[in-house]
């Protein structure tokens, strides 16, 4: 019984490196492509140009002689591809510091693989490598790239990307992409215990951000469990810090217990958006700036809840400090709105040029960014703003209209926009 397992592991495996072997055509086609060859010229004296086509097409797995051959004729070191056996091998290890929150050794992984131009794991092992430490501008290329050459994964492998794209996805603030990708990948994901207990983390983490909060609790104790089975205590303070979020969200949390350690597991752009969402909720905002990485997004966000803070206290040798550290870091950090220029409105208390500013240039940003919290805050100024002046069917027409924003969000359906 065993001996047929075993023969059945192998056997799978050896599958697995013979698809990978004719995703090596790629690397091929990239550099003959560069070089400006004719698959004809690359093929003269080698093999067929017929043989050269298939390869490039994913259509056969490739001979190693001839291989080298044409590596050779372009000029490409034998070190420059990677073959399967050494890139499933990789990208297993890979995947296991992304799941484990390992960032010394993924980023040796990462500096590794440098001297590989090319194959469709090591892209992979890259994608996750940005992704897990929240760098979405160099992430992009490698998730725009990777889409077009799904079809050179086989099932292991596309759900390593399903979650790293989801991850990136989270990043980037689209949780609906986050969850219609795990929605349309569904069955054809290979569910292994780990996998399975990060795509429930990410169902967790969409969920709370969508407000369905009842699917987010069933996902956070079904992802919660398998990480307590592994003791993998980065991503259940990960986990945890989320949870308090989301109790924030709900209205639930009465005072702040966030443990500050724990935010050694999060990416700094994950912090600073984590730590600038419950400064807004919080009385005491000032707590959080010493754990702030001052160079990411969300900075600017938290200064402006600060100097909102001082203001409403009172503390104007404070409030004012916090304005000049904002005029400081603006042009450095480019806020997607005047921080400033919103501080001057509320303060010359010109409500109606405030609420203009509110629904033309600040809300439609955070319905961009899927964010339902500051949407709702948002939308509530708002009506403030036009009860006060008594058109209340204004009031009543942004009220609706952030009911729609938020059903759409949470739909399963395609935004066709």
């Amino acid at each position: 019984m065993i001996r047929k397992l075993e023969a059945d592991i192998k056997r799978r495996k050896e599958e697995m490196y013979q698809f990978y072997y004719k995703g090596i055509g790629i690397s091929i086609k990239k550099q003959r492509t560069a070089l400006k060859l004719t698959q004809e010229a690359l093929a003269k004296g080698i093999c067929s140009n017929t043989y050269v086509s298939k390869i490039e097409n994913n259509a056969i797995a490739v001979n190693k002689e001839n291989l080298y051959l044409l590596m050779e004729k372009m000029k490409m070191p034998p070190e420059s591809i990677v073959f399967p056996e050494t890139m499933v091998d990789i990208m297993l290890e890979a995947f296991s510091c992304f799941q484990k929150k390992d960032f010394d050794r993924y980023e040796e992984i990462y500096n590794e693989i440098g001297k590989y131009q090319f194959g469709i794991l090591i892209q992979l092992t890259r994608l996750g490598y940005h992704v897990l430490n929240g760098n979405v501008e160099k992430a992009k290329p490698l998730y725009q790239e990777l889409f077009r050459y799904l079809c050179s994964l086989e099932q292991f492998g596309l759900t390593i990307f399903v979650i790293y794209s989801c991850w990136y996805a989270i990043l980037t603030c689209d949780y609906k992409l986050a969850k219609r990708t795990l929605e349309t990948a569904g069955d054809h994901l290979f569910r292994n215990r780990e996998m399975l207990a990060m795509c429930h983390l990410i169902e967790f983490i969409v969920y709370g951000h969508l407000y369905l909060f009842n699917s987010a609790k069933s996902s956070y104790n079904l992802a919660r469990t398998l990480f307590m089975e592994s003791n993998n205590i980065a991503r259940i303070s990960e986990m945890m810090l989320y949870k308090n979020l989301f109790a924030l969200f709900e209205g639930r949390l009465t005072e702040n217990n966030i443990i500050f350690a724990e935010l050694r597991y999060l990416a700094p752009l994950q912090r600073n958006y984590l730590l600038a969402t419950m400064a807004l909720g919080s009385n005491e905002p000032m707590l959080y700036e010493p754990h702030f990485d001052k160079n990411t997004e969300y900075y600017l966000d938290y200064l402006f809840i600060l100097a909102l803070h001082y203001q409403k206290a009172g503390q104007k040798e404070e409030f004012e400090q916090t304005k000049k550290a904002l005029s400081d870091n603006h042009y450095r950090l480019k806020p997607p709105f005047d921080y400033l220029n919103m501080l001057q409105l509320m303060q010359s208390n010109q409500t109606l040029e405030y609420k203009e500013y509110l629904s033309q240039i600040v809300l439609p940003y955070v319905t961009l960014k899927q964010n339902i919290h500051l949407i709702v805050k948002v939308t509530d100024a708002i009506v403030m703003i036009l009860e006060k002046r008594k058109r209340y069917k204004d009031a009543l027409a942004y009220q609706e209209k952030c009911k729609k924003t938020i059903n759409k969000l949470q739909s399963s359906e395609r935004n066709e926009e």
